[in-house]
């Protein structure tokens, strides 16, 4: 029975150092460490042949200059994906452009859930708020609007 227990125990925690990996290596990478390691023959560009998966696909809209090549700096200031679509949503909506969401401003599902996203209640919904905005609440909010 002991020994049953200590090798519980021991894949417990095999498990939990394992999962802390995981995490580790889901971290993400700087733009120049994401660029060397995609730069495989380390000539300082990537070229078409060595772009993979979302860089592949956006390859001519990152490479300002169009010659073939994404250099470190195109890749620092490729143009900013959508994500989620809250980025572009807050700028939307902020209409004096002073980086929070009044209650004014606010428009849908935002505006009925706005005390809910306005976590430290000042009135404002700053992007932080917006993005760390509960998914159940967000869900709430689309089936409303589709009845």
């Amino acid at each position: 029975m002991k020994n049953l227990l200590m090798l519980i125990g021991f894949g417990l925690i095999a498990l939990n150092v394992q999962a802390q990996d995981q995490k580790e290596k889901k971290e993400r990478l700087s733009p120049e460490e994401r660029f060397e390691k995609v730069d495989a023959n380390q000539d300082g560009q990537i070229s078409q042949a060595e772009a993979k998966g979302r860089l592949k696909k956006n390859f001519d809209k990152i490479d300002s200059d169009q010659n073939g090549f994404i250099t470190l700096e195109e890749l620092k200031n490729k143009p900013k994906g959508k994500g989620k679509g809250k980025g572009k949503r807050f700028e939307k909506l902020d209409a004096d452009q002073d980086g929070q969401i009044s209650e004014a401003e606010a428009k849908g599902p935002i505006k009925k859930n706005f005390a809910t996203i306005d976590s430290n209640q000042d009135g404002f919904i700053s992007k932080e708020e917006l993005k760390a905005a509960p998914k159940s609440a967000k869900r709430k909010a689309r089936k409303k609007n589709k009845n």
